[in-house]
């Protein structure tokens, strides 16, 4: 397991949400295929268009493994991945990435060799890593837990009466005035809350030098956008308001 190194302070600094791309294809570490499901055939009398709208069925069944259990909720089926950390990634396992990280099916993010060199090398600080398996993937959990603004993410249906969590969320957190940021350079953090969003249900963050470290050690898989001041944020507002589409200003986002 990576210890995060030391602490260290610094001037203001620019931050950055890492997203990921979208996946293609699942990834499971905390489940197990049960069987294989059969594929949605194709009916010639639909448009090939309305088919890809469509989409398809999960492809396969899957199980929970006996040792992530006691972290699920016994009523929603609801957990925090970063509990599931202190049990370790054992095979078999299912990691089919493109890139150099992703989140899995099952909420675990994980990172390739290449990215976790180029961490280890620039001596970055806020995360541990488990091997996941004998798949050459290592899975990440941040340390550097920050406080946020709550009201950011918005709760969907109802809320499980045994672990309090809603059935899902949305809304991601874009402007440096909703968190409490880390004053250490180099850094991983993410919120202390968390929420059942998708594939992951907390955002990831990274300190300026890490974003730079990223590129220039040829890390690839998504991008980062760069958290926006109080005054860029609220003219992103006003457009959306008016009608338009949420765009950050130009070089606020660095591609990897």
């Amino acid at each position: 397991m990576e210890k995060n190194q030391p602490p260290t302070t610094g001037k203001s600094m620019s931050y950055f949400r890492l997203v990921e791309r979208d996946q293609p294809r699942e990834s499971w570490l905390l489940y197990s295929l049960i069987e294989k499901q059969p594929k949605r055939q194709k009916r010639p009398e639909l448009p090939s268009v309305v088919s890809r709208l469509l989409g398809h069925p999960a492809q396969f069944k899957m199980e929970m493994k006996m040792p992530y259990l006691p972290f699920r909720c016994e009523s929603c089926g609801k957990y925090d991945s970063h509990e599931m950390f202190d049990v370790g990634f054992h095979d078999p396992v299912r990691v089919r990435i493109k890139g150099d990280f992703a989140h899995t099916n099952d909420r675990i993010l994980i990172v390739s060799e290449t990215f976790l060199r180029v961490i280890q090398a620039a001596k970055v600080r806020g995360y541990e890593s488990k091997p996941v398996g004998s798949s050459g993937w290592h899975a990440l959990r941040i340390t550097e837990l920050v406080d946020c603004n709550p009201d950011v993410i918005t709760a969907d249906g109802p809320i499980c009466p045994l672990c309090g969590r809603s059935k899902s969320a949305h809304g991601l957190f874009s402007c440096v005035n909703q968190l409490v940021l880390p004053k250490a350079k180099s850094t991983f953090f993410t919120t202390r809350s968390h929420w059942p969003r998708g594939f992951t249900d907390r955002d990831l963050f990274v300190t300026e030098d890490v974003v730079q470290a990223l590129k220039s050690g040829g890390v690839k898989g998504g991008y980062c956008e760069r958290l926006l001041t109080s005054d860029e944020h609220k003219k992103c507002i006003e457009k959306v308001n008016r009608g338009g589409v949420w765009s950050p200003p130009p070089g606020a986002i660095v591609r990897l």
